[in-house]
């Protein structure tokens, strides 16, 4: 019998002031609200920063040759790697799954050389939304031209090096991912 006269005499003091119940349900209101704003705008930064890091370029995870993390050397190869993502967009669970070439270079333009990592993908798998050429236009690539004959070397080393160049021969620049 205490319990219930307990909650008849609370839900008689709640209503005896109607302006204080009111005010207190409206900042309980307020409250909540604002909690499920903040827990709305943290799970959506976490969200973006989870998506920043394993964008397109880095990915959830990542296959690499034994050792090759430590010196990325070329000659570092996963064996049968075609068999292993077929495998991998085979599962149910895995959203996307593509391989990628990475290979350490050496690019020139004029007397300056710099070290570049050349990044292969598969163009038609990378193109999907949310992938690394997500919004590139049909048959942008480009590719390095070759020094002509005269600018060889006796040993058959070229001079200098040429700017990448686009299939139909515009000088690809910095708009394009190459680096000059």
């Amino acid at each position: 019998m205490g319990a219930a006269s307990t909650l008849r005499m609370a839900w008689r003091n709640l209503w005896r002031s109607g302006r204080r119940t009111a005010l207190a349900l409206a900042a309980i209101g307020l409250s909540v609200a604002l909690v499920l704003v903040y827990d709305g705008v943290l799970r959506a930064y976490g969200d973006w920063i989870l998506g920043t890091i394993t964008g397109p370029m880095l990915g959830h995870v990542q296959a690499h040759a034994p050792r090759w993390r430590q010196d990325r050397a070329i000659d570092r190869t996963l064996r049968d790697a075609s068999h292993l993502v077929a495998s991998l967009r085979d599962d149910p669970e895995v959203a996307a799954a593509s391989a990628r070439l990475y290979a350490p270079a050496l690019a020139a333009l004029a007397d300056e050389g710099f070290a570049v990592f050349v990044l292969g993908v598969d163009a038609a798998a990378e193109s999907q939304p949310g992938r690394l050429l997500e919004g590139a236009r049909e048959r942008q690539h480009v590719s390095v031209a070759a020094p002509p004959p005269d600018d060889l070397q006796a040993d058959g080393q070229p001079v200098r090096g040429k700017a990448a160049r686009h299939a139909d021969g515009r000088q690809a620049g910095a708009a394009d991912g190459v680096a000059a």
